[in-house]
């Protein structure tokens, strides 16, 4: 998938980082104004929210990934430091193949 996630927030994954050659630095590219950053909170992979060894396991192995994700706060993304607050809940599309797929 191309992130570093920290795994013992809460019931989400956390975005530490995006790698460069991941599908989510792909989505990223074709998606400027949705990107998922530093501080971005994995909240549901492929339908599985709540359970962090079945995301983490959705996200090595699926083919097809549908995330639900939640920006990181505004504070972070200017600052790099989280300071609280978060912005409007974002929907990341299926992702096949490295591509990035918007549901019609």
């Amino acid at each position: 998938m191309g992130v570093d996630i920290d795994q013992n927030d809460g019931d989400w994954l956390l975005v530490h980082k995006v790698l460069s050659d991941g599908i989510v630095a792909k989505w990223n590219g074709a998606h400027p104004l949705q990107q998922v950053k530093g501080g971005s909170k994995i909240l549901e992979v492929n339908g599985i929210r709540n359970d962090i060894p079945k995301m983490v396991s959705l996200c090595q192995s699926a083919e097809v990934l549908d995330l639900v994700v939640w920006p990181a706060p505004p504070e972070q993304l200017s600052t790099g430091v989280f300071t609280g607050g978060f912005c409007n809940c974002n929907r990341l599309c299926s992702i096949q193949d490295g591509l990035a797929v918007l549901p019609s």
